[in-house]
């Protein structure tokens, strides 16, 4: 709001200014006691309400000058209401001689120039009121109490004003032409309006002393115009100190908590972006991906035209990858003077921001010229002390640098992106051991006399998720075939390990017994001692006799096999004991399935169940309905039917390793 006064605004207070003067007139002629009583009372109702708004705006109001003017009525309103009280006429305190109302005077004038000329040292400055307020009291407190006891000195005696008194006022004036002084000097520093009211008010009170100084009675000419250029001496303060603050601050405050509110709105923005892009982040670990996906998020959230991420290659910054830049320049070495800004902020370790790439010595003229880039922030992407790669924002626009907050974003980004490396670069060596000992452990035979096996795998996507499941076939003696499938709990590298190492224990105890319940019993044994505190495996172990036509079959907490007949498909139900690793004490029972040329026996880890679509599983109901559909199909079938049906529910996504293994009776 606009305190600027408009003509009519100025006419009007020149009107009620000489009415109120009339009315002055006319009270005083009734009553001096009552003249003199409006005259304080006036003022000190002004700088009472100046105090309160002053006092409970004090977190909101962002004048300290006005501040702490309005925090020392608080001391200065009381020694003007004892000045009230005990003036000459009132009769309200007993014994009360005609010269405390004017040492009182005295000593509220001086504290109010005493206030005026300290205030504009604390202008641009925060105030810890109470360090101010504090010493105020102390002072006025004891000149009041000096008055009290009568050791102050007398102002006004039987033949008039003291020597005292009228040297105690030219040392205010001289004090107020000093505040005056002193104000002027940090007129830059605060609104014109508070400068110019605040300078009226010093100037009306300064010729209010220069009245007070001439009076030889109370009821003299000098008197009146004394008391009424004091009326009108905190008439500026009440426009500066009230109706400003109860105007123009809130509609500043307002304008504030809209930019607040802009500032909240932004910054929520840029949390949402960092929390979709973290989510991008970690929905995969291939790089090439992330990488793709940060430039266009990233330039999406702060305003960016393009982006690149360039890595140190002996040394020399090199374009690995871009956004909205030509790929011709993906793999283009950049020397310290085409990438001077990427050597400005390896060197440096923190973000670099260029609000004008033509007037920077910091940019690439050509560089800039050649992508009309016009404004840039880089931020180093550093892992463990050093600086791994440099990720870089652009801007066409020469009206839009980026802001202290896009730089800040686009930091964390580059600390997001630093943090993606690392794991993908972890991903892809642990990835590597994985699927080595996947190979290994699923190169098994597809054929042995008299069967006929078929297998499937799907590893996890990533390597976080990756299981331990594991199968195998063995030749075993006298024609019999040995079927292998297990599942060790836990995810990642450790749980991929740790199922050779069961498989291996299974393969060895199957070579040297002819009883799948014997074979789980001794492994059991073995991988109790063996395997670490809260870890398991699950398995299921069938030992198919060819010539007899059976299957032996023992589970340790595994899903039960399928057997595939011309008569239909069903779930055999196998005694699950408890899974291996768990107590050294475990004995396991083995089932028979009669089986015919032709039967298949299905075996699969739980992962296939697993396999998911939003929330909702795989499960046994549609492995039931597709092997129904098949009838007695082959191995071959069977499986491929399988793997296809469970890869097409999750879109090819898997937060779990399938694994499966296929074996039918030859004619």
């Amino acid at each position: 709001m606009d305190t600027a006064r408009t003509p009519l605004a100025r006419i009007r207070g020149l009107t009620a200014g000489v009415a109120v003067f009339a009315l002055i007139l006319v009270i005083r002629g009734v009553s001096y006691p009552l003249f003199h009583t409006i005259a304080e009372l006036f003022a000190i109702v002004v700088m009472s309400c100046a105090f309160m708004v002053m006092w409970n705006g004090r977190h909101y109001v962002q004048d300290q000058y006005l501040l702490l003017i309005g925090t020392s009525f608080l001391f200065i309103v009381p020694i003007d209401l004892l000045h009230m009280l005990t003036y000459s006429g009132m009769s309200l305190i007993p014994g009360v001689s005609i010269d405390m109302p004017t040492q009182f005077w005295v000593i509220a004038r001086f504290m109010q120039a005493s206030v005026f000329l300290l205030a504009p040292s604390f202008i641009g400055r925060s105030v810890d009121l109470r360090r101010w307020m504090l010493p105020l009291a102390t002072i006025t407190s004891a000149l009041a109490i000096s008055v009290a006891f009568g050791w102050f000195p007398s102002c006004l005696g039987p033949a008039g004003l003291t020597p005292f008194k009228r040297i105690a006022e030219v040392v205010i004036i001289a004090m107020s032409l000093a505040a005056y002084l002193r104000l002027r000097t940090k007129k830059d520093a605060i609104d014109a309006t508070v400068f110019n009211l605040i300078s009226a008010s010093i100037f009306l009170g300064i010729a209010s002393e220069v009245a007070f100084t001439l009076y030889s009675d109370p009821y003299s000419s000098a008197n009146l115009i004394g008391h009424f250029l004091r009326i009108v001496s905190v008439y500026p303060l009440y426009r500066a100190m009230i109706a400003r603050t109860l105007t123009q601050p809130y509609g500043a405050l307002f304008r504030e908590l809209e930019l607040h509110a802009e500032t909240l709105a932004r910054g929520k923005n840029y949390s949402d972006a960092m929390a979709a892009i973290d989510e991008q982040i970690n929905s995969t670990l291939e790089f090439e991906t992330i990488a793709e996906r940060v430039m266009r998020s990233g330039a999406s959230a702060i305003g960016a035209d393009s982006a690149a991420i360039s890595t140190s290659v002996s040394g020399v910054w090199t374009v690995e990858h871009v956004f909205q830049l030509p790929r011709f320049i993906i793999g283009r070495p950049l020397t310290r003077n085409l990438g001077t800004h990427l050597y400005a902020a390896e060197d440096a370790s923190t973000p670099l921001a260029i609000d004008d790439v033509h007037a920077s010595r910091l940019v690439a003229n050509d560089f800039a010229a050649e992508y009309g880039v016009h404004s840039l922030v880089t931020v180093p992407m550093r892992q463990g002390g050093s600086t791994i790669g440099m990720l870089t924002f652009h801007r066409k626009r020469p009206d839009a640098p980026f802001s202290a907050e896009d730089v800040v974003f686009a930091d964390r980004l580059g600390h997001s992106l630093s943090l993606a490396i690392n794991n993908a670069h972890l991903y892809a060596a642990q990835r590597t051991v994985a699927d080595t000992l996947q190979r290994a452990m699923l190169n098994v035979a597809d054929s042995f006399p008299g069967v006929r096996i078929a297998h499937a795998y799907r590893s996890a996507d990533q390597i976080a998720l990756i299981g331990g499941d594991f199968f195998d076939a063995l030749q075993l003696s006298g024609g019999r075939i040995a079927l292998l499938l297990g599942d060790v709990s836990g995810k990642g590298l450790q749980a991929a390990t740790m199922s050779q190492a069961v498989r291996t224990t299974l393969q060895s105890f199957a070579l040297t017994s002819s009883l799948p319940a014997t074979i789980l019993t001794d492994a059991n044994r073995v991988l109790c001692s063996t395997m670490a505190d809260g870890t398991f495996a699950t398995a299921t172990v069938a030992v198919l006799d060819p010539l007899a036509g059976t299957i032996d079959i023992a589970s340790a907490g595994h899903p039960d096999p399928y057997l595939c007949t011309s008569q239909g498909s069903f779930s055999f139900d196998v005694h699950r004991s408890t899974p291996l690793g768990l107590f050294t004490d475990m004995t396991f029972r083995s089932s028979t399935i009669l089986v015919q040329p032709g039967d298949t026996i299905l075996l699969y880890s739980d992962g296939l169940l697993d396999t998911r679509r939003g929330t909702e599983f795989f499960g046994e109901q549609r492995v039931e309905e597709l092997l129904s559909t098949l009838g007695p199909a082959s191995p071959d079938l069977i499986v491929s039917t399988l793997i296809s049906a469970s890869d097409a529910f999750s879109g090819g996504r898997h937060t779990d390793d399938v694994a499966l293994i296929a074996l039918s009776l030859t004619a």
